[in-house]
């Protein structure tokens, strides 16, 4: 996460990288769900290219997560060290539990609907980038 960070403090911005990393997040995850709805075969460059498309996802999550803390810190700037800490506490907090729930409705969806997952993480990446 040191590269992302110093490249916002440096050249781009926070706001731009982060912009940027949750657009790219965001067609990584309609061309997986796409990919996984039309049942492409699980075998030879399908499965490459669908690994680059998933690499592709994270790379831009990591743009995302390693401003996201400053970005939302920056929003207090007279505030307390208590309230800074507090903010950072709940923002890991809520970020965990939501993984966690995500993780648990992810498998019992994954079952019945493969393509579901990613198709909703691309509908919450869309409404990130709107807001």
């Amino acid at each position: 996460y040191v590269f992302p960070a110093a490249a916002a403090d440096l050249w781009l911005g926070r706001h731009r990288l982060m912009l940027w990393g949750t657009t790219v997040a965001w067609l990584a995850l309609i061309v997986v769900s796409i990919g996984t709805a039309c049942n492409f075969p699980s075998h030879g460059y399908f499965v490459t290219i669908n690994f680059c498309w998933l690499l592709l996802d994270n790379i831009g999550m990591i743009l995302f997560q390693s401003n996201v803390i400053q970005f939302g810190a920056d929003q207090l700037p007279e505030g307390s060290s208590d309230e800074l800490s507090s903010f950072i506490h709940w923002f890991v907090f809520s970020r965990v539990i939501g993984q966690m729930f995500g993780f648990v409705m992810s498998s019992f969806v994954v079952t019945s609907l493969p393509w579901f997952p990613f198709a909703l993480a691309a509908v919450f990446s869309l409404l990130l980038v709107l807001l």
